[in-house]
């Protein structure tokens, strides 16, 4: 099972490394023990949420990794406002529908980001990648790179949930 210090993703590390320097690394692991709860029943849809809250600013290859094998397929993740502007496609269709609910249910908002990031992790879809939005939307499908983050009406909405638990933690011992 992937677990976050083997990950690709920097707020993976930094999480696990911040918490082992101020002794906070039970909090990490029960979250992460959380997440995986959610995937072994097939809750993708908790499993993309809870991820995004804990560690934020979170790519669709992150994502995909994290998943593991439960990510592939053909299905696709476009703008709410623009199904010409892909986010991410090659998904399985648990995987988008969980996405795509979670957007338009705005638990979850995303934010372009320069398609370089993708690049350097080898995962740039094979669209022309959206310089600019486009009045009306584009007429051919469009990359847009992103990344995933807490929208408003997020359940936990990450850091602020972190310090409650860190204090819950710390009352403990």
């Amino acid at each position: 099972m992937w677990h976050p210090s083997l990950s690709p993703c920097p707020g993976a590390n930094l999480a696990l490394s911040r918490s082992a320097m101020t002794g906070e690394r039970d909090v990490s692991i029960h979250q992460w023990d959380k997440l995986e709860a959610f995937l072994r029943v097939g809750d993708i849809e908790s499993f993309v949420l809870g991820f995004v809250e804990l560690y934020d600013y979170v790519t669709f290859p992150q994502l995909a990794t994290a998943l593991g094998g439960a990510a592939n397929g053909d299905a696709q993740v476009w703008a709410p406002h623009d199904r010409n502007l892909v986010l991410w496609a090659g998904m399985s269709e648990t995987f988008a529908a969980a996405v795509r609910n979670l957007l338009q249910t705005k638990r979850l908002r995303f934010e372009s980001m320069p398609a370089l990031a993708y690049e350097l992790d080898d995962a740039v879809l094979q669209l022309p990648v959206a310089e600019q939005q486009v009045d009306g939307g584009f007429e051919e499908p469009h990359s847009l790179p992103a990344v995933l983050r807490p929208g408003e009406q997020s359940r936990e909405h990450g850091p602020a949930n972190a310090r409650v638990i860190v204090r819950r933690v710390a009352e403990q011992k």
